[in-house]
């Protein structure tokens, strides 16, 4: 909650560092991949380049790449895959988390962003969670410089983009 406060204050500061974020991802999913397996769930990661180096807020960046997979794990169905791709581009670097999940309604991706959102699938009611994580996880990335895109249809699944 204070974070969300903060950021509405535009109170969030960076703590910048220069790390291999290619590195930094896939430690974060090799840390997850024991729940995701717990709930029958295959998470896979791959990149199109072992090193990028970024200055980012590492402990803010953990928390949306973190935020994301959690989600993923939450909202897919058994034996479902999850897959996190690094693509280093010419301008930006884009991590993706996509899922074959519950997915989201067009309605709900209007405002899926928003404090205290989550969608109003029976499916994912019976999961916990403040509907706060993507709000975070948004104004994180935009205090990056950074923009969160969702892509997602009803029972196929969703794919969050993070373009750094």
């Amino acid at each position: 909650m204070i974070d969300v406060e903060k950021a509405e204050l535009n109170d969030l500061k960076l703590n910048l560092d220069n790390i291999n974020i290619v590195s930094l991802t896939e430690e974060l999913v090799m840390a997850v991949i024991p729940y995701a397996e717990k709930k029958n769930l295959n998470l896979i990661f791959d990149t199109n380049e072992e090193v990028v180096m970024m200055k980012v807020d590492v402990s803010k960046i953990e928390r949306v790449i973190l935020n994301l997979v959690s989600n993923a794990i939450k909202f897919s169905t058994d034996n479902g895959n999850i897959f996190v791709t690094i693509n280093s581009l010419d301008k930006y670097l884009e991590i993706t988390v996509e899922d074959n999940g519950i997915g989201i309604s067009e309605m709900d991706k209007l405002n899926i962003f928003d404090k205290f959102v989550q969608g109003d699938n029976k499916l994912n009611r019976k999961n916990e969670g403040s509907g706060i994580g993507l709000s975070i996880a948004k104004s994180l990335v935009e205090l990056h410089n950074g923009e969160i895109i969702v892509e997602s249809e009803i029972n196929k699944g969703t794919k969050f983009t993070v373009r750094l």
